[in-house]
């Protein structure tokens, strides 16, 4: 046992020291080496943009391939997936994917991924997707209220 962690913390220099070595990316061998041990890997894996946006899920999943173009991002499928749909995306650089799932009648989460490669994702660009998404529902949900206020 004793052995085989000494030969984890061999590994560990080897890399640390190989990695040190790649001209004037010190920065990026201390980071991989968090990656490795661990540190790096929440980002790797949790660093998806989601929120519950307080509208019926039928609404969501209407306007999202609407703002998705606007967007200029292209819808490349839909799929089902449990209390919900996926909708799969692409850019030149992105690989896009979006859970929209029902919380409750008038609840709806949207989980959404924009990688650009297995380790790279871009939390931004998947923050401004949902931003875009909240913004064009209230609008309409704005209008519609305007009209029901004309009618009365």
């Amino acid at each position: 046992m004793q052995t085989k962690g000494r030969l984890i913390h061999l590994n560990f220099l080897i890399l640390f020291l190989l990695l040190s070595m790649l001209s004037g990316c010190a920065s990026v061998a201390v980071s991989l080496l968090g990656a490795g041990t661990g540190f790096g890997l929440p980002y790797a894996v949790n660093d998806d943009a989601d929120r519950t946006l307080n509208l019926p899920f039928h609404q969501v999943e209407r306007e999202t391939p609407q703002v998705l173009e606007k967007m200029d991002i292209s819808v490349t499928g839909y799929s089902e997936i449990e209390n919900g749909k996926r909708i799969k995306a692409s850019t030149r650089e992105l690989d896009i994917t979006i859970d929209i799932k029902q919380v409750t009648p008038k609840a709806t989460r949207v989980v959404i991924n924009a990688r650009k490669s297995n380790f790279l994702k871009d939390k931004a660009t998947s923050e401004e997707i949902i931003n875009q998404l909240e913004k064009s529902l209230t609008r309409k949900m704005a209008r519609k209220d305007r009209l029901i206020q004309i009618r009365f």
